[in-house]
């Protein structure tokens, strides 16, 4: 089962642009690459949301997209804690 996040780009690491930090829902921090995002030509910065699969940013997120998965995320989480 392959499961997908929702993090914030906090810092970017080098020039490229291709490698960011994110912070996911729980408020880890991981390296992420932005290549695929950076090869289909889709501009991403500090602050933006994007989504993240086995250590690849695949679609930037607008706030309020964002928001929502965050919020279902959040109300899945309720439904599994004992």
């Amino acid at each position: 089962m392959c499961l997908t996040q929702v993090g914030r780009i906090v810092d970017m690491v080098d020039g490229d642009g291709d490698v960011a930090v994110v912070t996911d829902t729980a408020g880890t921090n991981r390296r992420v690459s932005l290549a695929a995002l950076t090869l289909a030509g889709e501009p991403v910065a500090a602050g933006d949301w994007v989504l993240v699969h086995t250590g690849f940013a695949v679609e930037r997120l607008g706030d309020a997209a964002a928001a929502s998965l965050v919020a279902a995320l959040a109300d899945l989480q309720e439904g599994v804690e004992p």
